[in-house]
């Protein structure tokens, strides 16, 4: 009866990446998404209907297959391939259902089971690359120091136009020295893939599903990496009419 918000899951997987997360943001109203990193792997925030208090944390409760995780890191770890729907609970009724750990909204997430049929493997997996295509535009040597005479001509004499090396150094022996971009030396072209595969089968009384994930990024910043592993395994066996038993693992390594 209230609102409901729910993520087409084909639009998330159109874009690799390592948490549901990083491509939610713009997708849901009422639901912003921002990252106060930047970073391979960093947190996303996640805040359904704006701010509700100034002091306190802001995130929503996330309900995965029935159990409620107050973590956001928990979600997260979760592959989004192995995501079968996501939906946002944004009112009062989330309240009503969960509570006053529901006040911030609740994004519900259920993963995926085994279907009816055959048993069918699956692969997808993506590669890219990630590169900075503007830069600041930087002065050489000879800019640098022909722009500091022009500020404070006086104190030339004793920073860049003093003895040297045997010999008085002047504006034109800066044309051609070493010297260094420290953007290039900062920035890199960053590395990104993405492989999941999935095992799925069911028959009248028994289903399963296992799906395992590998995600790395680079970043821009050297030495800046993040990777993920994941494994989903569910298995559920209908013992009769009235009773059903199961077993889930979802793990991740990150």
């Amino acid at each position: 009866t209230g609102s409901v918000a729910k993520a087409s899951m084909a639009e998330l997987l159109s874009t690799p990446t390592a948490s549901f997360g990083e491509t939610l943001g713009g997708r849901i109203a009422g639901v912003n998404v921002s990252s106060g990193e930047g970073m391979p792997g960093g947190q996303m925030n996640i805040v359904i209907r704006g701010n509700n208090s100034l002091t306190q944390d802001n995130s929503p409760l996330y309900v995965i297959d029935g159990f409620p995780v107050e973590d956001p890191s928990i979600a997260a770890a979760i592959n989004q391939n192995d995501i079968e729907s996501l939906d946002f609970l944004k009112d009062a009724s989330a309240t009503a259902i969960y509570g006053a750990r529901g006040a911030n909204g609740v994004v519900m997430i259920t993963t995926k089971k085994g279907t009816i049929g055959q048993p069918k493997i699956k692969y997808d997996g993506s590669f890219g690359i990630q590169h900075i295509t503007k830069t600041i535009p930087m002065m050489d040597a000879y800019e640098f120091v022909k722009l500091q005479a022009e500020r404070s001509p006086k104190d030339m004499e004793t920073t860049y136009f003093m003895n040297y090396d045997g010999k008085k150094w002047g504006l034109e022996d800066y044309r051609n020295i070493p010297q260094y971009n420290w953007q290039d030396e900062i920035f890199q072209t960053g590395f990104i893939t993405n492989n999941n595969i999935s095992i799925t089968g069911a028959s009248d009384k028994n289903s399963f599903y296992l799906g395992a994930g590998y995600a790395y990024e680079q970043g821009n910043i050297k030495h800046e990496k993040y990777s993920k592993i994941t494994l989903n395994i569910s298995n559920d066996y209908k013992v009769t009419d009235n009773l059903k038993v199961g077993f889930q693992f979802n793990g991740a390594r990150m």
